[in-house]
């Protein structure tokens, strides 16, 4: 045929690009939750998938050109298949996910076939397939731009972002102590006692009483310095404000994307290794609370423990493909293409269970955060001292996955739940959280060879039922040696954490600052108004 005589003129490569722009926009789309390591593996195996399949239809029709189209046509009805199916579910009643794939499926196979005979029957010319080419090129850019854009704000603070201040050359304890192993555990989106019992009618007196028989200190008016975790955790670990930070310009633009480098890069972490700990983080799902690169990083499938036998019963179909190691974004990309339909058979098959992509997601959660307790309080003894540990967990957050007594719970459309229901669920995390918690923490404090420093607070408060907003009361605890309890106050909050820590522990300058509070609006993201604006009322208990 012309085509095969002429086809050095000729560049194919379109099939690559097709199967390109669904990763790339959908990265894009995700930019701000996704760590970009994140996304080799699925480029690697895309390229590769689609130069064999290119190569077998070569085989099959002798014709590169023909071959080459079809397997674009191909690439694009698999990539768009997921997204079809996730518009088709927000539309249908909810019930067992397969009932979507039964209407969804022969009409795409009924178009795919329609399309291959149309491609046999025309032959499309070379110019033609530089006007797809050259198309796709086009189309690839934008979320190449917008990739691009926000890698470079990522990395902008770089040249403005405060080295580690390093301890001087005569570094001592100031009580002449051993260094202490420093905990951080973050629960995302755990109010303060009052918050809890003003809003909620939930007394939380018991766990807070608890926590200071272990002997912590309780900042009972505390608050989030904002009320997004990207920005309230910069504030806690790099012991500034978000203006203090990073660059000016990057504070108008309305993106969050360039907040991710400071955190995972931030001056508490720099600091400490410089002084010599061992650095220790978890999994979290949150690529800007992952630090892939501490000392050690612990992650469910890194140590062979899962916790989906119960859940999943003894199906070994849904054992195999609910275990895969797959990341956060490799799930997503197989929930948004033709790999969906796999999914959601082998959740399907999940004994005494109808269940979907959403009981896939709450199953990962439930797992990620039993890990985190029965990993954490093996730290003490398992890891060389000092060390600086660092653990994200998603509680009280939704999508709620507990039960009271810790069972696997899966509740769909937790947002779409009628108030009473939703609060209920809300305060059985709470529930589940301060159980599990007390006796982690206690157990830590014994198993450690001398008082560790702990540090428990959240990253905001939830969403109040009522129209008050509870968004920076925080719980906020410390377990800290006794000449640096005098120093805390109840107001104290996550930006002068560590300033306190490190001007008293060790022979570090960082004065206080001043105490405040920000909230963000959906027209304002970035750019913080005075949480002052919302006053709240705390009285401390004398």
């Amino acid at each position: 045929m012309d085509s095969n005589i002429n086809t050095s003129r000729l560049i194919i490569f379109h099939p690559f690009l097709a199967g390109l722009y669904p990763i790339f926009a959908l990265l894009a789309i995700n930019i701000n939750e996704t760590r970009l390591d994140l996304v080799s593996r699925v480029l690697i195996v895309v390229i590769l998938t689609i130069a064999v399949f290119w190569l077998l239809l070569f085989l099959l029709v002798k014709d590169v050109l023909r071959a080459a189209v079809i397997s674009s046509l191909t690439i694009a009805f698999f990539s768009i298949y997921g997204h079809l199916i996730n518009m088709l579910q927000s539309v249908l009643p909810s019930g067992n996910s397969l009932s979507s794939h039964f209407i969804l499926l022969p009409i795409m196979l009924i178009l795919y076939t329609l399309s291959l005979r149309w491609i046999r029957q025309n032959e499309l010319s070379r110019q033609n397939h530089r006007i797809i080419q050259i198309f796709l090129l086009v189309l690839l850019l934008f979320p190449s731009y917008q990739i691009v854009q926000a890698s470079i704000g990522r990395n902008a603070f770089n040249n403005q972002a405060p080295a580690a201040t390093k301890p001087s050359d005569n570094f001592e304890l100031l009580n002449g102590s051993n260094l202490p192993d420093i905990y951080v555990f973050v629960l995302d989106e755990y109010p303060r006692a009052d918050a809890l019992l003003n809003e909620f009618e939930f007394d939380n007196s018991e766990f807070v009483s608890s926590l200071e028989d272990l002997g912590f200190f309780v900042g009972e008016c505390s608050r989030s310095n904002y009320d997004s975790t990207i920005m309230s955790l910069n504030a806690l670990f790099n012991m500034n404000y978000i203006e203090d930070i990073v660059p000016e310009a990057d504070l108008e633009n309305g993106e969050r994307s360039f907040l991710a480098e400071p955190l995972y890069d931030n001056t508490v972490r720099r600091t400490l290794e410089e002084i010599g700990y061992t650095s220790i983080a978890f999994q979290t799902s949150f690529y800007f609370t992952e630090f892939t690169d501490t000392t050690y990083y612990l992650e469910p499938n890194s140590t062979g423990t899962t916790y989906f036998e119960e859940a999943i019963g003894e199906n070994a179909i849904s054992r195999f493909i609910i275990g895969l190691s797959l990341n956060e974004f490799e799930w997503l990309v197989a929930n948004t293409t033709g790999l969906r339909l796999l999914t959601d058979i082998a959740a399907n098959l999940v004994e005494g269970q109808a269940v979907d992509t959403i009981y896939l997601d709450r199953l990962r959660k439930y797992n990620r955060i039993l890990f985190q307790f029965d990993q954490v309080v093996e730290i003490p003894r398992s890891y060389e001292s000092p060390k600086f540990v660092f653990t994200h967990i998603l509680l009280p957050h939704e999508p709620f996955v507990f039960a009271p007594d810790g069972s696997f719970i899966v509740v769909r459309e937790d947002y779409k739940k009628k108030e009473p229901e939703r609060i209920q669920l809300f305060l059985d995390q709470v529930g589940y959280v301060n159980g599990r918690l007390l006796p982690t923490l206690e157990t830590m404090i014994q198993n450690s060879a001398s008082p560790p420093v702990i540090m428990l607070m959240a990253d905001t408060g939830p969403n109040s039922p009522t129209e008050n907003s509870i968004r920076n009361e925080i719980l906020n605890a410390y377990y800290v040696p006794d000449d640096l309890m005098d120093d805390l106050y109840p107001e104290i909050s996550p930006v002068n954490s560590f300033r306190l820590l490190f001007s008293n522990l060790f022979d570090l300058d960082y004065p206080l600052v001043e105490d405040k509070a920000y909230r963000t609006t959906v027209e304002n993201p970035i750019l913080p108004m005075p949480a002052e604006n919302y006053p709240t009322v705390c009285v401390p208990n004398e």
